[in-house]
């Protein structure tokens, strides 16, 4: 599978797909996008499977997504359960892709991270745990996105309680040797390789 590098802010993967067909869609493909508007997502979708693209109401929203190796269809639709809308192909020369906003289909926002949470004691117990995993979850109990670097990775033992959770992730970080930072404004957790 051929891989491009990054296109606008969007840090897009995806496989060269040629000509736009309903099959292109069925091909291939990977996707990272880590806080991509969604006119950068489907713009850059649309420019690299060779159709005309058509964004309806989607003015400003942002994304962030990481795929590997699925279908062009199921990025779109993984990309539209995300921002609340719907994506059609239509025929032409060149086809059309057709995105259009949903009312009332955008999922609920998160609630709002605090540098508060980073103090809330969790009690926590993994044996051969994925870090990466591991690092998912507590995006979870802090409310925020992870952004993990994709150099980040191995397993992990821990057995804590009533720690708290800026003392898990100093932990986990210590054991994989990461670093990581919080955007409570942004609601990101990002994580990355420990700078040397």
């Amino acid at each position: 599978m051929k891989r491009i590098p990054t296109i606008a802010l969007a840090a897009l993967l995806v496989a060269s797909l040629g000509s736009a067909d309903p099959d292109a869609l069925d091909r291939r493909a990977s996707l990272d996008l880590k806080d991509a508007t969604a006119e950068e997502a489907f713009r850059s979708i649309a420019q690299i499977t060779g159709v005309q693209i058509d964004l309806q109401g989607l003015s400003g929203e942002r994304v962030s997504v990481e795929l590997e190796n699925v279908r062009v269809r199921t990025i779109l639709t993984a990309l539209c359960d995300s921002l609340g809308c719907r994506w059609e192909l239509l025929d032409g020369k060149p086809p059309r892709l057709r995105i259009a906003a949903v009312p009332g289909e955008r999922p609920e926002p998160r609630v709002k991270p605090s540098l508060a949470a980073l103090d809330a004691a969790i009690d926590l117990k993994v044996t051969n745990a994925s870090v990466r995993d591991l690092l998912e979850t507590v995006g979870q109990i802090t409310s925020t996105r992870p952004i993990l670097d994709s150099a980040i990775g191995g397993k992990i033992s821990l057995e804590l309680e009533n720690t708290p959770v800026r003392q898990v992730l100093d932990l986990v970080c210590k054991s994989a040797g990461c670093e990581w930072s919080l955007d409570a404004e942004k609601g990101i957790l990002v994580v990355r390789p420990k700078a040397k």
